[in-house]
This record gives C-alpha cells, sequence and structure tokens, in this order.
C-alpha cells in the first residue's frame, strides 16, 4: 500500500500545495459577517443597535449561524498556523502575531469601537443590548468609553474579542504547534492521529471533546454578561485551532473531510432543526436571569443550563456544530482549491474587512432602524450599504502605509520587518527576563542572544 503524503514530513515546497479553500473559506465567512450583523439588528434578542419590529426568520438565522460561525473562524485560524510554521521560526511567527493581531486590535479597539458604543448611546431603540443614554457629541463621549465594562458601562470589546483571543491563544498554543511540526515524537503523533481519523467516519467522533468540553464545564465556570470572559469559549476555541491545525496535516484527513461532507451537511442540518425545536418548546425570552452572549443570537445554549435536559441538549449543539464544520471543510476543499485574481484581492481586504464591518453596520443601522419601511427593505439596506462601505473603506485604508500597517495588511517591507524584529524581541526579552528571575542559577549556561 502506497505510504500517505503528510504535510508535516513531507519535503515538498510550500507554494505546490498551496490550500486555497482555507483562504476562500475566511473570504466567504468574513462576508457572512454583514448579513450576520445585520440580522442581528431584527432578532426579538437585545443587539448593539436594535429594530423595533424584530422578525422569527432573522431569530432562526442568526441562531443556526451562531452554532458554528466563530468555530469556524478558529477552525481556519489553526489551518493557517499550521501553513505559517511551514516557513516561519517560532520566533517570525511570534513576531507576525504581534504585528498581524496585536497592533491591528489595538488600532481598532481605539478607533471603530468607541464609535459603536457612542452610537448605542444616542439610539432610542428599547432593545439594546446596553440602554445606556448619552446627549453629546462623539468627542465628548470618547473619554467617556474607558469607564466602566460594558453593559454596565462603556468599555468593550466588541468585534476586537476575536483578534485578541487568538492572539493569546496563538502564543499559549506556539509550543505545542511547534512540537507537532518538529519534533520526531510530535510528527508521530500528527501520524498516529491520521492513522486513526482518517478511516471511514472517525472524522465525525472529533466532535466527542467538544462535547465533553461542553457538558462539563458549561454550567461551572463564572461569564460575563457580554461573553467574553465565558470560559466555555476558551475550552472550545483552544480545541478548534488545534483541530485546524491538525486536519490540514495530512492529506488522507483532508480527503477524509471531503469524503465525508454530505452525511455531515444531512446530520448537522437535521441536530441544528431538532435542537431549535427542542428549545423552541420553553418561553425562555422572558427569562431576565440568563446572560446575554456576545453574538447577539438567540443564546439558546445559555438556557440550556437552567433545564436538566442540558446535558442532551448540549451534547446535540456539540455534534451538530462539528458535523457542519465538517461539512463546510469538506465542500470547500472540495470546490475552493482554486486561486484566482478575485480571491487574492479578497484575501487581501478580509482582515481589514472584518475590523471595520461592524462599525459601519452599526451607523448605517442607527439611522435605517429609524425608517418608516418594513424588516425585509431595512435588512436589505443595511446589509447593500454595509458591504459597499465597508469595502470602500478598505480601498480608502490600503492607500497609506500606515493605515496598511495598523489594519494588519501587508506594508512596506522594511517597515514591518523593523515592527517585527523589536517587538518580537521585547516579547521574548520579557519572557526570557522572568524565566532567568525564576532560575538565578542557571544565567551563566545562556547562550546571548541574538
Amino acid at each position: 500500500m502506497a505510504r500517505r503524503k503528510s504535510h508535516v514530513t513531507s519535503g515538498t515546497p510550500v507554494t505546490s500545495r498551496r490550500l486555497y479553500d482555507v483562504d476562500a473559506l475566511r473570504v466567504l465567512a468574513t462576508l457572512l459577517l454583514i448579513y450576520y450583523h445585520s440580522a442581528a439588528v431584527f432578532t426579538s434578542k437585545p443587539y448593539h443597535m436594535s429594530n423595533e419590529e424584530s422578525s422569527y426568520v432573522m431569530d432562526v438565522f442568526v441562531a443556526f449561524v451562531s452554532q458554528w460561525f466563530m468555530p469556524l473562524f478558529f477552525l481556519l485560524a489553526g489551518a493557517s498556523t499550521f501553513l505559517a510554521l511551514r516557513v516561519r521560526s517560532g520566533h517570525q511567527y511570534v513576531a507576525e502575531r504581534i504585528r498581524r493581531l496585536l497592533i491591528p486590535f489595538i488600532f481598532g479597539l481605539l478607533t471603530t469601537v468607541p464609535l459603536q458604543v457612542y452610537m448605542e448611546r444616542i439610539s432610542t431603540a428599547s432593545n439594546r443590548l446596553s440602554p445606556i443614554n448619552y446627549r453629546g457629541s462623539f468627542l465628548e463621549f470618547y473619554p467617556h468609553f474607558f469607564q466602566g465594562m460594558y453593559p454596565d458601562g462603556n468599555f468593550s470589546l466588541h468585534q476586537m474579542w476575536f483578534v485578541i483571543y487568538l492572539f493569546v491563544y496563538s502564543l499559549f498554543l506556539l509550543p505545542v504547534f511547534l512540537f507537532l511540526r518538529n519534533h520526531h515524537l510530535g510528527q508521530h503523533l500528527v501520524e498516529k492521529f491520521a492513522d486513526i481519523f482518517a478511516k471511514g467516519q472517525a472524522v465525525l467522533l472529533l466532535a466527542v471533546p467538544i462535547a465533553l468540553v461542553q457538558v462539563v464545564f458549561s454550567d461551572s465556570y463564572p461569564r460575563s454578561p457580554t461573553g467574553y470572559f465565558f470560559w466555555l469559549n476558551h475550552f472550545q476555541y483552544v480545541a478548534l485551532l488545534v483541530y485546524g491545525f491538525l486536519l490540514i496535516s495530512d492529506e488522507s484527513i483532508l480527503s477524509a473531510v471531503e469524503r465525508n461532507r454530505r452525511p455531515a451537511l444531512g446530520m448537522g442540518l437535521a441536530l441544528a432543526i431538532a435542537l431549535m425545536a427542542l428549545l423552541g418548546l420553553r418561553d425562555y425570552s422572558t427569562s431576565s436571569a440568563a446572560p446575554v452572549s456576545f453574538t447577539g443570537s438567540l443564546a439558546f445554549w445559555q438556557t440550556m443550563m437552567a433545564t436538566p435536559r442540558y446535558v442532551i441538549e448540549w451534547t446535540l449543539f456539540a455534534f451538530g456544530e462539528w458535523f457542519l464544520l465538517v461539512a463546510i471543510l469538506g465542500y470547500g476543499h472540495r470546490y475552493l482549491n482554486t486561486g484566482s485574481r478575485l480571491l487574492r484581492y479578497a484575501t487581501e481586504i478580509s482582515y481589514p474587512f472584518y475590523i471595520l464591518h461592524s462599525m459601519v453596520i452599526i451607523v448605517i443601522a442607527f439611522f435605517v432602524v429609524q425608517w418608516n419601511l418594513g424588516v425585509l427593505p431595512k435588512f436589505l439596506i443595511i446589509t447593500t450599504a454595509s458591504l459597499i462601505g465597508t469595502a470602500s473603506l478598505c480601498e480608502l485604508m490600503k492607500l497609506t502605509g500606515l493605515t496598511r500597517f495598523l489594519l494588519g495588511m501587508k506594508t512596506n517591507r522594511k517597515l514591518a520587518l523593523w515592527v517585527e524584529v523589536y517587538a518580537a524581541r521585547g516579547l521574548l526579552s520579557e519572557v526570557e527576563g522572568q524565566w532567568r528571575s525564576r532560575n538565578p542559577t542557571s544565567q551563566g549556561n545562556q547562550e546571548p542572544g541574538p
């Protein structure tokens, strides 16, 4: 039997096996953000900007997408990490994470988020996520942005939570990824992983650890009203990052994902429908004690913990989530693994598009929800205007090296290299200093830094 190709140990150049489907799925997921967050304006649950008339169709759409949407981003991020570490050392990877994640996070947090909070504060909608009123200009409000934690205060992460989560997770998991990528024992573990989960429908069983994490930790850890510190999210997203790294580490696993795309889609949709039908039997909308998810969705997973059936419901949720992720990856690998000029362009602006989209939606929705129109016309106006507005803003941000740098885009190579070198050196020096302070006897054995 011919030996399968392992991306971990194979010496074939990266460029000959570029996975365009990873880029394409990330672009499509980023595009879906426009419709997902615009739909949240019309749900029965509170959101940053809310229409007086809600829509059950929007409730269902947001609830369904919430099940797999952000997990998909972390799964793709894990795959991108594997590809990045094929051509970068650990130090280079840390520097790249600082430039691509930490700096855009700070920029987005200080520019896009305050405007969103301000628009919510001056809105008169009754179903806002944080119904605190403010009267004054944006410049007058800006210093107040740093007062208190949202929703009781003003300081919030909004869409930037994903960026800082990914930055922290990436540094936390880097030793694990380097071990799996470079160490002979790690490579052996990856091969064993492929041997087990590339057979038949075994890849679908990767839902079991996710289900265990969700059942065990769903009611055991504190959470904030906005969900930023919902500990279950941390366990799940870290697991999905590792999954993404492993799934593209071996071609046989990719083949298994593609092969199982149809049954995964069927079972994922069936479980999603069953779960929403089951939870639809309860009138949980009147429960003020249930915390509100940061996704602004129906937040049905948060109501699960109020009933003895939550174990079954969490299990259904986890399996449905994973099956849909397998289906998306499988169809993507089957039909989207081809490069094009359009994909190159969309890939370039997808990251700044993510950072800017929420701000554009909130600003546009602030005006549109006040119009005397039905839900569908308002939704179409918000989505179309937000799509054009965000794309146009991305084009403007591409015009200068500074704005490209602040949004994590490719920029002047000398500037990027300078930032990466000094940022990584500073971070690594801090880590080294802490280690030496705890191990004073070993300082004389250290080699000088670069």
